[in-house]
């Protein structure tokens, strides 16, 4: 049997391989070297043999011991190399036991691991197969579901296709307001209504549900401002002019005279709204920058109303002098073509009226000669502008009241007879009319009491409706006082109508 020393320590080892080593030496040393001298030395040998004998019984002695020695030695020797061997033997048995046992360990380590990939891959597949099967169910259903909302989806474009038709036709819309000329807005106003309508159904319903965001072109806050003025919404007017103003360029398909005309009808509604609030000087402001790009100086309804802006500051001398150059420059028209058209007519009548307004405000001596002098003018011309007879027979009124009646009489009648009653519906521009008609009808009607304080009625509610931007009420033209008046002094003023007044002083 193949002895194994791998678990004996060094020490021990050592340890025996040293004994065994002395023990050899003792057993190879010489005899004693005092026999060799007895042999050399016969002459002595007698003297010492009783010495000899002696010591060679003491040799015999310590041999003899050094004999038990050794085989006491040997078999302790023998005794630890039986129990090295017995332990050696013990301790491979252990060893091979051990090992055997963490064989086991390992294997059933291994065979543990491998049952949880086991499980974990069956796991797996198991998941996988579930959501294969998920999978192919969710694809079935999408498909379902897509067949059913293809419908939806072509419905969805379609409404998308509304949408575009729909921008597009306010653009056009607009484009064709756009060319209509400033004096036609007042009675295209049903027109403006409409594109007003269109446009907030737009904003409201469709823009927000519009797959592309465009943005719409300057003409459409244009157009949306103006009918926002003519629909008593001076706030909303004044937001979308100002955007109109604004814009630093033409639009692509637009040239330089029509976008200076755009700017300039924009900037003259919003010196309207601001005259309206009663600021003089924004007026102005904005009437001016509309004369500037009235190059050929055609604009002759931006001038008056800047001469009414003057008169409303009490400034007449510069008013006067826009109605100097408005009057001159109609009257070479005038002399040029021979007559002039209707429009323009009204334009020299309004012009003169407000000559007659300014002498009527300052009331110097024979203040009502000079106004019946330039309003015959007008009367004679233009008969039917019902405002300037109505000055003119509050001028008669002065001296001549069967005059005046008469005249108050046949501008009421122009009042029904142009139905303006019927199509007026602006706030500010109603409230001067039924006030107005209702001057023109208790002046002249003898059995019409019922008919003018149906107008002054009507006339006094409105002034409730006049619009506001913040908290700022809008004024009216009074035709006693001849400026715009707040909403209290134009209840005062319907009252002086209601007791004969035709002037506020």
């Amino acid at each position: 049997m193949k002895i194994m020393f791998t678990n004996i320590g060094a020490k021990p080892l050592a340890f025996l391989f040293v004994s065994i080593f002395f023990t050899a030496r003792l057993f190879a040393q010489d005899p004693d070297p005092r026999i060799d001298t007895l042999n050399k030395n016969h002459e002595a040998l007698d003297n010492r043999v009783e010495k000899l004998e002696f010591r060679n019984d003491q040799t015999l002695d310590l041999m003899r011991q050094r004999e038990e020695r050794d085989n006491f030695l040997i078999t302790i020797l023998g005794s630890l190399l039986g129990l090295l061997v017995t332990y050696q033997i013990y301790a491979s048995v252990v060893q091979q036991r051990r090992e055997g046992k963490r064989d086991d360990n390992a294997a059933e380590k291994v065979s543990n691991i491998m049952e949880v990939v086991h499980q974990t891959l069956e796991s797996r597949l198991n998941a996988e197969e579930e959501e294969r099967k998920k999978r192919q169910a969710s694809e079935k259903e999408m498909e379902r579901v897509l067949n059913q909302v293809k419908p939806l989806e072509q419905f969805y474009r379609s409404f998308q296709v509304r949408i575009q038709n729909m921008r597009r036709r306010l653009e056009e819309t607009a484009i064709r307001l756009a060319h209509i000329s400033r004096h036609d807005f007042r009675i295209n106003a049903e027109a403006l209504r409409e594109f007003a309508r269109e446009f907030l159904q737009f904003k409201t319903d469709l823009e927000p549900l519009e797959e592309e965001k465009h943005e719409f072109s300057a003409r459409i806050p244009y157009i949306r401002g103006i009918a926002a003025h003519y629909s008593n919404q001076p706030e909303l007017a004044k937001e979308a002019l100002l955007k109109v103003t604004s814009a630093k360029q033409p639009e692509p398909d637009e040239d330089s005279t029509s976008y200076d005309r755009r700017i300039a009808n924009a900037s003259y509604y919003l010196g309207l709204i601001e005259s309206n609030q009663g600021n003089q000087d924004q007026a102005i402001a904005y009437f001016e920058k509309a004369n500037g790009l009235d190059l050929q100086y055609r604009d002759f309804l931006t001038r008056i109303v800047t001469a009414e802006s003057y008169i409303l500051k009490n400034d007449y001398g510069r008013a006067i002098q826009y109605i100097t150059e408005v009057q001159e420059r109609l009257l070479e028209m005038e002399q040029q073509d021979g007559h002039l058209k209707r429009y323009h007519l009204r334009l020299q009548s309004r012009a003169t009226l407000l000559r007659a307004n300014i002498a009527m405000l300052e009331r110097k001596n024979n203040w009502h000669k000079e106004v019946k002098e330039w309003l015959e003018v007008v009367h004679l011309k233009d008969p039917a502008y019902y405002y300037s007879t109505t000055t003119l027979a509050q001028a008669y009124a002065v001296d001549d009241m069967e005059k005046a009646k008469r005249l108050f009489h046949e501008a009421y009648q122009s009042i029904l007879s142009l139905r303006d009653l019927e199509t007026v519906k602006e706030v500010r521009s109603r409230i001067l009319l039924l006030m107005t008609a209702g001057l023109c009808a208790k002046q002249s009607l003898s059995n019409g009491q019922q008919i003018w304080d149906d107008y002054l009625d009507e006339a006094d509610i409105l002034r409730s409706n006049l619009p506001r931007i913040d908290e700022d009420q809008c004024t009216a033209y009074s035709i006693l006082g001849k400026r715009n008046e707040v909403s209290e002094v134009l209840h005062h003023h319907i009252e002086m109508i209601r007791e004969g007044k035709v002037l506020a002083k």
